[in-house]
């Protein structure tokens, strides 16, 4: 008889933390991710197309700098920094650095196709979205997307002011 009154004690001083844990589990929800992988804006879960898409927040708060830093956030995307120029793959397909072939994986800055990876040694300024879609895109992005696509959007214009200011510090580069 005691241990069931120390029992319904203890259910009923844990139903408040049920209920405000349940109330917050509610409240979060994942948010609705806008892509244009099918040059159109459509929600993630309407594409038929592996996307990997990466915001242009994202960007900012991991600090990348440019576009090979981000092979560290997206799966089975491989961006090698050579002597040539950039080797791009997808799923372990790409063309290599040889400057006579053209790109196995298609690159595109708000849809203007950009052929060679040297293209693409550029850092990254106010970018608002960054897909890599994975498989071939010959239908919509055109005959050298064998391997897949990276469509990098750039931020739209707005009314607002604003800027960004970025610095680096080395006190060991000081002349004595």
């Amino acid at each position: 008889m005691v241990r069931s009154k120390w029992s319904a004690a203890l259910a009923l001083a844990a139903l408040p933390a049920i209920s405000v844990a349940a109330e917050e589990g509610a409240r979060a929800q994942l948010e609705e991710v806008i892509v244009t992988a099918q040059k159109q804006q459509q929600s993630l879960q309407d594409v038929p197309i592996a996307v990997a898409a990466v915001d242009g927040a994202k960007i900012r708060d991991a600090g990348l700098q440019r576009i090979e830093e981000l092979t560290a956030y997206v799966p089975n995307f491989k961006m090698a920094v050579t002597g040539q120029g950039n080797a791009i793959y997808i799923r372990g397909v790409g063309s290599g650095d040889n400057r006579g072939f053209e790109q196995s994986v298609g690159m595109f800055i708000d849809g203007i196709y950009a052929g060679r990876g040297q293209q693409f040694q550029s850092p990254f300024l106010d970018i608002a979205l960054v897909e890599v879609l994975k498989g071939p895109q010959g239908t919509l992005f055109g005959k050298n997307t064998i391997a897949g696509a990276v469509n990098i959007s750039t931020a739209r214009p707005n009314d607002e002011l604003g800027g960004e200011l970025a610095y680096q510090y080395n006190p060991r580069d000081r002349c004595p």
